[in-house]
């Protein structure tokens, strides 16, 4: 499943433990690594609702981490930056599981 792919890439870009970003955090970084997950899911053309049902959330939920992914898009180039290394990161990992 790609979105599980994306959380275990984003888990390791984050030096997270996998299932630390599956739940629901406490901590800033976790909340981060999971936003950007679910914003990277909507933007490769997965609805809010299968996006929440892997999460464990709801969809309000969803769109909630996918503004503020994009708030802070707008308002700081090294989230660009970042989020650009992760996606190439994410993209190394689908690309080895097609091809496994």
């Amino acid at each position: 499943m790609k979105l599980k792919i994306m959380a275990e890439a984003a888990a390791e870009f984050y030096q997270l433990p996998d299932l630390q970003v599956r739940r629901k955090p406490e901590h800033t970084q976790v909340k981060k690594a999971r936003h950007i997950c679910q914003w990277i899911a909507c933007e490769a053309g997965y609805n809010r609702s299968a996006v929440a049902k892997f999460w464990g959330m709801d969809r309000t939920s969803i769109y909630y981490g996918c503004q503020m992914v994009n708030n802070r898009l707008d308002t700081d180039s090294s989230e660009k930056r970042e989020l650009e290394e992760l996606m190439e990161l994410i993209r190394k990992r689908l690309t080895v599981k097609r091809g496994s």
